[in-house]
This record gives C-alpha cells, structure tokens and sequence, in this order.
C-alpha cells in the first residue's frame, strides 16, 4: 500500500498505540542504503538510515514525539536526547528531520 510499484526501500516504525503516530523513511532502491540497527525508545518513535553516494556517507535521522506527552516530557526528552547522541556518534554527516 505505501509503495505499490516496489520502487523504495521503506523503514519505519509503527506508533506503539493503535491509532496515528510512526515514523517511516523512503530511499529509492537505486540509492546505496543500510537501515541503522540498535535504535531503542520507548517514548518517541525513531527510524534511522546511512545513504551512501560513492565515498560520501551520510545518516538521516526522522523523530516523532506525540505532542500529548507532556506529563512525561522531561522523561521523554532525556530518553530522546540520549537515542540522538548515541545514533549521531559516527565519522560522517548526519541530519535529523
């Protein structure tokens, strides 16, 4: 259903609840990629993928946090902000969306 014709790799990550929520990431299947192993949160929803062009590597990073969250937002915040230092040490760019 989201890709019909087979022409991405798609990386998500469904919402914990039964309804909205996730995150989901398409890369053309002509694109070098590799989904980024290890992410664990419990309080947002985050995907991560490395696209390689030749020698040039770069990781992008997509986060939801449901806005309803803020009894828990410190909480969620500290989880979130230690998820993103662990997925954003590495020797190449990386951008978060």
């Amino acid at each position: 259903m989201l890709d019909p014709k087979g022409f991405y790799n798609i990386i998500r990550r469904d919402g914990n609840e039964s309804r909205g929520g996730g995150v989901c990431i398409f890369v053309s299947k002509t694109v070098s990629m590799s989904s980024v192993k290890g992410i664990d949160t419990t309080t947002v929803e985050v995907t991560a993928v490395d696209i390689s062009r030749g020698p040039i590597k770069h990781r992008f990073v997509n986060v939801y946090r449901k806005p309803d969250q803020n009894a828990v937002a410190v909480a969620c915040m500290r989880n979130l902000i230690a998820e993103l230092t662990s997925i954003c040490n590495v020797d190449w760019p990386v951008t978060i969306v």
